[in-house]
C-alpha cells in the first residue's frame, strides 16, 4: 500500500516524513499452518512506551469517530479486523485519507494532528496504542482551536 507521508501528501517528494508526521509501519508477525500472530515487544517498532490501549468496535454504518487532535499523545492505529479509513491533517495543509485493513500494519503519528476515522466495514475493530494515559485536557475537539494552537506553537518555535 502506498501511503502518502506529510511530505508526499501534496507533492511527489520521496523525502521522509517530518518528526511529528505520520507513517505507515509494518509490525512484526509470524505465520504458520495454524494462522498468524502479530506482536510488539521491547517497544519495537514503536518510538514510545505504551501507556494506554483501547479499541473501537461496533461502529454504526456511516458513523465516524475521532474528530480531534492531541496536544501530547503519540499513537498508532491498527485495523485488527475489517477495514476503515483514517483522515489526518498535520496543520500545515498536508492531509491524507489512509485506508487501514491489514492487522500487520499500523498508522503512527505524533501530537497535534487532527484526525477522524470513517468507512468502517461491518465487524471492524480499531486498536489504538497510546503514549499517554487518558487526560481530557490533552484533547482538542474543535478544529478552529486546533489550527489556532498549531499556529501558536509554530510561531513560538520560530
Amino acid at each position: 500500500m502506498n501511503v502518502p507521508t506529510p511530505d508526499q501528501a501534496n507533492s511527489e517528494s520521496d523525502s521522509r516524513p517530518d518528526p511529528g508526521g505520520w507513517n505507515l509501519i509494518d509490525l512484526p508477525h509470524a505465520r504458520d499452518s495454524r494462522g498468524s500472530m502479530t506482536f510488539i515487544e521491547h517497544l519495537e517498532p514503536l518510538p514510545f512506551k505504551i501507556k494506554r490501549v483501547y479499541y473501537i468496535l461496533d461502529v454504526a454504518p456511516g458513523a465516524t469517530r475521532g474528530h480531534h487532535a492531541h496536544r501530547a499523545q503519540e499513537q498508532i492505529i491498527i485495523a485488527l479486523s475489517g477495514e476503515f479509513t483514517v483522515h489526518i491533517d498535520n496543520g500545515l495543509g498536508q492531509k491524507a485519507s489512509i485506508p487501514l485493513g491489514n492487522p500487520h500494519q499500523g498508522l503512527l503519528f505524533g501530537p497535534m494532528h487532527w484526525h477522524h476515522l470513517s468507512d468502517f466495514s461491518a465487524g471492524a475493530v480499531c486498536l489504538i496504542l497510546s503514549s499517554c494515559a487518558f487526560k481530557d485536557e490533552d484533547y482538542i475537539r474543535d478544529h478552529g482551536q486546533f489550527m489556532a494552537e498549531f499556529a501558536s506553537r509554530r510561531d513560538a518555535s520560530s
